[in-house]
């Protein structure tokens, strides 16, 4: 027997020492199916962590479980030949449990079995059991899932195909989920039928990277995914996905979802076509699409997007969607409302939605509110444009009711259609805030931008700030705006309403009912109605309504028959305003109670400061109704009236006082102007010719002598650019070379400029 030579101690210690620092997947063995192990299970039960099994070609019926390993399972040649088969087995084809440092499945088709089973009741038996996770299920585990197809499930309980519980971390990647199913009709199972592919617990992680979901399904929420959880999505589309009851593809509860550049199309739920959040359920999307989702059956709503107490636990929390498209959505049935955003309230609180720097395009409801429809809840739209709604009874766009509160910021509502009130927007009892924005083109039986009612103490209160309102058309009720209720109030600053009109009856532009309008710096410009009395700018239609006009311009306002551009039977009062060229009998009926003072009427009116004089717009003809500078408005309005006052409809500063005009208003100078434009004194026109001061430093001194003459020259001699001060055609265009020419100009310009700048 052959001797070994032996080891010298030192050599062995270094080795043993080397051995030590090998890592896990040096030391990785590679076990192959069915080479080496017939079976996956088998396979599995040979393997230690970090061991990879690697799996040939072909359909495995096997359900296989890791066992608590943190291993590699691989297939050869992807999912396209490889394929999990667990469809005769009562268990999750595939289960993975308790591999905290990481376990990874890689290119394989995975068809579903029966499912992971629980008792409904662990203490009552005989209320029987639920199935989880028809593909996969997971719990206390790290893993990845990439490459693979997730198909076929249907459970009782959740996760059509995958679920995910008590602190998994999955990450998903280029895996498609395909006519999963979890249905819970028939069983005793309490929140359940959630998830048609993948139900992800309170306390799990779950990210989605280039993956898709098509066909898959749930009796109750969330046809693709149920996020009960932390849910991160990222270039995926999910198509044709349903749930019964709640979010069409994404069902979100206590969950907080993160959305980037991913596609929602023809997905539908009665309540969220694709997505809904509901309690504590919060989420930011961005980059996304939302096209063809909808709402079928009766009481649909949010055929896109559907909120509700989505800050029960954080008052700031909200589902924000940032640089989205949404088109086509369709909130159908018989009583569809909200074709792309819904949202509402419950005791646990409101259901809270912004939209920022996206589209919205093309939407329907069978009802109300075909873009939106907030009722107790919060939407906000911000540098968004909402285009071509289409609703068959009311708020052509936006339905806002029962205390819900929308607010609009630099955004736009075009074209858009109701069939009976309020073409972009019906405002019943709630609140509307708009700033910077703009609605043009929409049109309603009433109202054609906007219809605001109010009933009994549920007030309806519009806020309008620096908006315009422009060619929106309605029957009756206001072109633009119609606003009724005892408890209604309209605030509107720095608001343009132009080329508005009503066809049939009541005001071109605007008509109030039993409600308070205050409307400052503002221009009422080129309206038009059909209806004789009916207010060509403005109807007061009821004794009890008040109108505040405060620096307004009224002009060019327009009626088939005669009558006055402010009509009706109410209150109005007007100061520091500019009434002027609306055809009729006169620019107020005398049938209102009014109260005017420091403004330009037409036709002449009693009150202080009151005028009957052409108040020379820079260019009315063009629709220019800023102030010429001999204009009798300059300094002379009322400053009282205008407290608190800080800019003019064009953005302009007010109280500017005018040199060359007598203050003729009341007030500490400076004195406001009258109208909605304030004159701004012009700056010291150019002085080219002065190009330096005394000691040649080429700082210009408010003068013109010989010593920028002398500078210029030496600027000249010397080439310097700064001597191009025109080409060949003496235009005063720089043409980029220094030649005769523009010594020539210079020289004709500075003895034409002599002495101080002007």
């Amino acid at each position: 027997m052959p001797k070994f030579k032996s080891m010298p101690a030192r050599a062995w210690l270094l080795a043993a020492a080397a051995g030590c620092l090998l890592s896990p997947a040096a030391l990785a063995a590679t076990l192959s199916v069915p080479s080496q192990f017939p079976t996956i299970q088998a396979a599995i039960d040979a393997a230690v962590d970090s061991d990879v099994i690697v799996v040939a070609p072909g359909t495995y019926a096997e359900a296989i479980d890791f066992g608590g390993r943190n291993i590699t399972l691989r297939s050869a040649n992807g999912a396209g030949v490889t394929t999990i088969d667990g469809s005769g087995f009562s268990a999750s084809t595939v289960t993975v449990t308790n591999a905290v440092i990481g376990a990874s499945i890689e290119g394989f088709t995975i068809i579903a079995g029966e499912g992971t089973d629980f008792l409904v009741d662990d203490e009552d038996p005989t209320l029987g059991s639920v199935t989880y996770g028809g593909s996969l299920f997971t719990t206390d585990t790290f893993l990845t899932v990439s490459d693979s197809v997730i198909r076929d499930g249907a459970t009782t309980g959740s996760g059509g195909g995958a679920a995910l519980f008590t602190a998994s971390n999955v990450q998903f990647t280029n895996v498609e989920f395909i006519n999963n199913s979890t249905d819970d009709t028939g069983t005793n199972g309490v929140n359940v039928g959630r998830g048609g592919a993948v139900s992800v617990s309170s306390t799990s992680f779950a990210d989605f990277d280039s993956c898709t979901f098509t066909g898959n399904s749930a009796s109750n929420s969330g046809g693709a995914i149920n996020a009960g959880g932390t849910v991160t999505i990222n270039d995926s589309v999910f198509t044709d996905n349903e749930a019964a009851g709640s979010g069409g593809a994404v069902f979100v509860l206590t969950g907080n979802v993160t959305v980037d550049d991913s596609t929602f199309t023809n997905n539908r739920s009665v309540r969220g076509g694709a997505f809904h959040f509901n309690r504590d359920g919060v989420g930011v999307v961005r980059g996304s699409t939302f096209e063809g989702n909808t709402t079928p059956g009766s009481g649909s709503r949010g055929a896109a997007i559907y909120a509700i107490a989505t800050n029960f636990s954080d008052p700031d929390a909200e589902a924000l969607f940032e640089n989205c498209t949404f088109i086509a959505n369709d909130a159908g049935g018989s009583n569809g409302r909200g074709g792309a955003l819904y949202a509402t309230s419950s005791s646990s609180g409101p259901g809270v939605i912004r939209v920022v720097g996206s589209t919205i395009d093309n939407h329907s409801a069978t009802q109300r509110g075909a873009a939106g429809y907030i009722s107790g809840g919060v939407l906000t739209i911000e540098d968004t444009t909402v285009t071509n709604s289409t609703s068959d009874q009311r708020g052509g766009a936006f339905y806002v009711a029962s205390g819900g509160v929308f607010n609009i910021v630099a955004s736009t509502i075009d074209a858009s259609t109701a069939g009976e009130r309020g073409g972009a927007i019906y405002l019943f009892r709630g609140e509307v805030n708009i700033t910077d924005s703009v609605f043009s083109n929409n049109s309603g039986l009433t109202g054609g931008a906007i219809d605001a009612r109010s009933s009994g103490s549920g007030g309806a209160f519009l806020n309008i700030v620096n908006s315009e309102f422009v060619g929106n058309t309605a029957s009756e009720f206001g072109g633009a705006i119609g606003f009724a209720g005892s408890t209604s109030v309209l605030n509107a600053d720095r608001m343009i309403v132009r080329d508005n009109e009503a066809t049939f009856f009541d005001s071109g532009a605007i008509t109030i009912t039993n409600s308070v309008a205050n409307i400052s710096n503002s221009l009422i410009a080129d309206n038009r109605t059909n209806d004789f009395l009916g207010g060509s700018a403005l109807l007061i239609s009821s004794g009890s309504g008040i109108a505040n006009l405060v620096n307004c311009t009224i002009v060019g306002n327009r009626n088939i028959t005669a009558d006055s551009a402010i009509d009706g039977a109410g209150e109005v009062n007007i100061t520091n305003c500019i009434i002027w060229d609306n055809d009729g009998f006169d620019s107020v009926s005398p049938f209102l109670f009014s109260n005017v003072s420091y403004s330009i009427i037409e036709g002449g009116m009693s009150g202080p400061g009151v005028l009957d004089v052409n108040p020379q717009f820079s260019d009315a003809a063009a629709g220019d109704f800023t102030l010429a500078s001999n204009s009798p408005a300059i300094d002379a309005g009322d400053n009282f009236a205008a407290e608190g006052f800080t800019l003019d409809l064009a953005g302009n500063t007010r109280f500017v006082d005018d040199p060359d005009t007598a203050d003729t208003g009341v007030g500490t100078a400076p004195i406001i102007d009258i109208g909605a434009y304030e004159f701004q004194v012009g700056a010291p026109a150019p002085c080219p010719f002065d190009i330096t001061g005394p000691a040649l430093d080429g700082i210009p001194d408010g003068l013109v002598t010989i010593a920028d003459l002398n500078f210029y020259i030496s600027l000249w001699l010397a080439g310097d650019i700064a001597a191009d001060f025109t080409g060949p055609a003496l235009d005063g265009i720089p043409d980029g070379a220094v030649t005769i020419a523009d010594l020539n100009f210079f020289l004709d310009g500075w003895l034409n400029s002599q002495g101080a700048c002007n």
